[in-house]
Order: C-alpha cells, then sequence, then structure tokens
C-alpha cells in the first residue's frame, strides 16, 4: 500500500512509504490516502492531520508515471484517484499540514496547496515539470489556485519552473521554512504548536472554505483534458523516454 498511518488522540500522521521510488504516488496510493484523511475526519477525538514524505529524497516526485503509461485505465485509474485526494483533502472537516521536503512535484505540489499549512525543509523543490514531456498538469493546476493565483499556477504549470523553498514561500505555496539539518526535530516541534491551537485553526479553515472555490468540482472538470493530453502524438513516446531514465515520479 505504501501509506503508514500513525496517530494519538489528537494528531494523525499519515506517511508516504515508497521512499525507492521518491514516494511517487499510485493510483492505490492516492485512494488509500484519501480513505486516511477521511478517517481522520471522522474521528472525534482528531484534530490536526500532518502529511509527510519517507527518504531523503523527497516528500513526494508526483504521480507514478509507470503506472499511468501502462495504458488508457490506469491513467484514468489515476486521474479519478487525484480527483478523489483532492475531495478529501478540500473537504476535510479538521485541519491538514504538510512537512515537505526535497523533490516535491505534479501530485506533490498538488498536496501541499491542498494543505492547510505546509512546513518546508530549506532543501525543497517545488514544482510541475510535467510539461517537459507534453502533459500539461490540469489537474494539480486545479489545486494549486487554492494557493496561488491564476496566473502563477499557469507559469508553474506551463513552464515546468522549479521552485525553491524560499520562492516557494514568496508564492504562499508553503507556510515557514526550516533548516534542513535539523528539520525532523523542528518539525515536530511546529506540529506540536498547531496541534495546541487546532480549534483556532479550524475557525480559520472555516473562513477561509467560505471565501475559497470548490477545488474538488474542478479537479473533476479537468480530467477529460488530462485523458485528451496523453492522447496526443508524440506524448506517450516521451513519458516512455522518461521511465528509460529509471524514474518513476515527475522528475
Amino acid at each position: 500500500m505504501s501509506i503508514v498511518v500513525e496517530g494519538g488522540s489528537r494528531v494523525m500522521r499519515i506517511a508516504l512509504d515508497r521512499p525507492g521510488k521518491v514516494n511517487a504516488l499510485t493510483a492505490e496510493m492516492m485512494f488509500a490516502l484519501a480513505d486516511a484523511i477521511r478517517e481522520a475526519g471522522s474521528r472525534k477525538e482528531t484534530e490536526l492531520v500532518v502529511l509527510e514524505g519517507r527518504g531523503q529524497k523527497g516528500f513526494c516526485g508526483g504521480a507514478d508515471i509507470a503506472e499511468f503509461a501502462s495504458g488508457k485505465e490506469a491513467l484514468r485509474r489515476q486521474g479519478e484517484a487525484l480527483v478523489a485526494l483532492t475531495a478529501a483533502m478540500s473537504e476535510a472537516p479538521i485541519p491538514t499540514l504538510s512537512l515537505l521536503h526535497g523533490r516535491t512535484l505534479g501530485a506533490g505540489a498538488m498536496i501541499a496547496a491542498l494543505s492547510d499549512l505546509a512546513i518546508a525543509s530549506s532543501d525543497l523543490v517545488i514544482g510541475c515539470p510535467e510539461i517537459r514531456f507534453g502533459m500539461y498538469p490540469a489537474m494539480v493546476h486545479a489545486a494549486l489556485i487554492e494557493k496561488i493565483s491564476p496566473a502563477q499556477a499557469w507559469t508553474l504549470c506551463a513552464s515546468g519552473k522549479l521552485l525553491s523553498a524560499a520562492e516557494a514561500e514568496a508564492w504562499n505555496l508553503v507556510t515557514e521554512i526550516l533548516p534542513a539539518a535539523q528539520f525532523p526535530v523542528l518539525a515536530n516541534a511546529r506540529v506540536e504548536f498547531y496541534a495546541e491551537r487546532a480549534s483556532a485553526l479550524l475557525l480559520g479553515r472555516r473562513t477561509a472554505a467560505s471565501m475559497r472555490g470548490a477545488a474538488a468540482e474542478r479537479a473533476a472538470r479537468s480530467l477529460p483534458a488530462m485523458l485528451e493530453n496523453f492522447a496526443l502524438p508524440g506524448v506517450t513516446d516521451a513519458v516512455r523516454g522518461h521511465l528509460g531514465s529509471g524514474r518513476h515520479g515527475n522528475g
């Protein structure tokens, strides 16, 4: 499954546990992550969900390209899984906090954008490089505009630009930056800080949600564009060429 759920009464921690592939997300992992977030929201005692990625290379290298390149049905299932994950995060009744480090690409950037709080290690590299092999990350775009302007979302998705931690903070994709050398210890301290203020964060989340659009609806509307994009001439070959480099995520 590659999703590990741990948690006491107040904080549920959910880890992406596929470090050998930079936690590249299969459809099964995305559905499992969505289910875990929904379960956390159904528990009266849980006040905060923390998302993290195991391994030194990064939080999440994106959706598993090897899986969606295997055929139309696999691609469609990944798209449906992205919609389910977007819905679970945007509709969660409790705040979500992501701990981001290293490569955080594609679907990883989507998770960051949908999180109420995103704490970054100073080694963070975040962006949407899919355009490099001819794919526009329409579903990620749908999530990004929860945090950044439509123009900024277009810039990231259309250019393949990767942001440093400082740039991501300036763009409001991350809440704060912590030194990479001390990230695990300092991040846990920040989790405790926010957990102690979870009730106030919940009120803030409700306020912010009332002023935003429906991310899940946008994601569902963008699914046909994702499928159409993959069918364009040359895209499949470009993706397979990327796979030939031994990578399973977006970068």
